[in-house]
């Protein structure tokens, strides 16, 4: 059993590293809407990642800030989740926000720092 959740967390933490290459590509060439919420998804799916490591079970929540407190991130890690929070429903939905470079920028570094943070826990 152990193993077999050990694999599904890599899977995850492949799936985000994914995200981020997208997140990364769509940043470079502007369609910053998509890069802000693939941004997203590369946190979820990492923090998904360290629960699945952490519990062994796979919990199903898109809110960034409760994933990481359930995990144990830190207050600068929560800080980055609640950043990131808002781009899943805003990037998908007809939200009169206009991202700009900056918006998506940020997006994609607070999402680097989560991933990195639980790519560290993975290894523990």
């Amino acid at each position: 059993m152990q193993n077999k959740m050990k694999e599904e967390a890599e899977k995850w933490m492949e799936k985000s590293e994914k995200d981020m290459s997208d997140a990364k590509f769509n940043l470079d060439n502007n369609r910053l809407e998509t890069s802000a919420f693939l941004s997203h998804q590369a946190a979820e799916k990492a923090l998904k990642s360290a629960h699945i490591r952490l519990f062994n079970h796979l919990i199903k929540v898109h809110d960034l800030a409760d994933l990481g407190r359930k995990v144990g991130a830190s207050k600068a890690m929560l800080k980055c989740c609640d950043a990131l929070n808002p781009h899943y429903i805003e990037t998908r939905y007809l939200v009169d926000i206009g991202y700009s470079k900056k918006m998506a920028k940020d997006a994609f570094r607070n999402s680097e720092k989560i991933v990195k943070w639980a790519k560290k826990l993975l290894k523990k």
